[in-house]
């Protein structure tokens, strides 16, 4: 396996990744995976949603990591289909809405980002980018 490999682009354990996680709300725990997706809600589907709950559950030691909806009760109802999905509420983040520097800096710390089929352009070089260092690291 490639997992841990001097030869990654990113290191995760390093201090910066670290204290990255931790803002965020993401287990500090280096071995967690992070799925995430992280645009507005009303570009996530409920099938999309299901999925990727499917998803993270059935990875041992997985988070998955969406934006929080600007109304409470709009979390809380796609923090219970997450729940009937399959995914322990407690592995469901929500990340905060940021400006978009802070945003982009941030999908770093997604591990495989699920996508809902609604990706702007730079989201999907950046994923690209994300996802060529989880497959070859």
């Amino acid at each position: 396996s490639l997992v841990g490999s001097e030869m990654c682009i990113r290191d995760r354990s390093s201090d910066l990744m670290q204290q990255m996680r931790e803002q965020t709300q993401l287990p500090r725990d280096e071995s967690t995976v992070v799925f995430g997706n992280l645009q507005s809600i009303s570009k996530i589907s409920a099938s999309a949603l299901e999925r990727w709950c499917r998803i993270a559950a059935a990875v041992d030691n997985s988070v998955l990591w969406l934006l929080k909806p600007g109304a409470s009760s709009a979390a809380a109802r796609m923090r219970e289909r997450c729940v009937r999905s399959g995914l322990a509420s407690d592995r469901l983040i929500w990340a905060r809405a940021l400006k978009p520097d802070s945003h982009v800096l941030r999908l770093q710390l997604i591990d495989l980002y699920l996508d809902s089929g609604f990706v702007v352009v730079i989201l999907v070089l950046f994923t690209f980018l994300f996802l060529i260092d989880w497959v070859f690291c």
